[in-house]
């Protein structure tokens, strides 16, 4: 009697969870694509939301801001300012007066990257958690807009020569939060695993980047703005 109790309990709490949909997490290329910013004029149809689309523009725009000079210090804090457009991109849906904009929010979403930044801007004001890696030597300088090679007046392909940021210690513990209890532990270890073994290749800016244009193609969809986007969405 008491097991059946304790499973009856334990499938209560199951039922509970968020379940995050796996198959809805982006393609990683072979490649690296993120030198050259791509143009913002992808997403026309979104600019009708005002202050939503003003978040996404902001996300954009630090994920691409550079510092030559400060390179590796001032990364880690446009990241951080991408980051916290993007979690904005949700909380502004979210108190929106609109039932059919606040189901946009990322609570409402069950892509495991909307849910993997929610948690970790939760904890990235508060440790360190960034560090650089140098780019590996297969990597090459893509233009986004046109997803072509760009190539040096003599027509040889530029390889990417730099940095990457990624997250250090990026597993199940690194998402501590007060709203970690809402998600299946699976689901966190397997999301956390995913971005680790992705961010070594691409680095985080490159995935939050994925992540922001997933989110856009989501709300444009369930808006039926899909129509207009611009070509170079992800």
């Amino acid at each position: 009697m008491v097991e059946i109790c304790y499973l009856n309990c334990l499938k209560i709490c199951m039922a509970d969870k968020r379940t995050l949909d796996f198959t809805l997490l982006p393609t990683i290329p072979k490649t690296l694509p993120l030198l050259i910013k791509p143009s913002w004029d992808g997403y026309p149809a979104l600019v009708q939301l005002g202050d939503i689309y003003e978040r996404m523009e902001c996300c954009f725009h630090f994920l691409f801001l550079r510092d030559d000079q400060n390179g590796t210090v001032y990364d880690k804090a446009y990241f951080r300012a991408a980051l916290y457009e993007f979690i904005s991109i949700s909380e502004v849906l979210n108190e929106s007066s609109d039932p059919t904009l606040r189901k946009l929010s990322i609570n409402n979403t069950p892509h495991p990257l909307f849910h993997f930044f929610h948690l970790l801007r939760a904890v990235s004001f508060h440790i360190k958690l960034f560090q650089h890696k140098n780019l590996e030597t297969n990597s090459m300088v893509v233009n986004l807009a046109s997803g072509e090679p760009v190539v040096d007046s003599d027509g040889i392909v530029q390889n990417m020569k730099g940095q990457l940021l990624i997250i250090e210690n990026c597993d199940y513990d690194l998402l501590k939060s007060n709203n970690r209890k809402s998600y299946n532990d699976y689901d966190l270890i397997d999301v956390a695993q995913w971005v680790n073994d992705h961010q070594k290749d691409v680095g985080i800016r490159y995935l939050l980047y994925l992540t922001l244009c997933d989110y856009c193609k989501h709300i444009g969809v369930r808006l039926k703005l899909h129509q207009n986007f611009g070509t170079f969405l992800v």
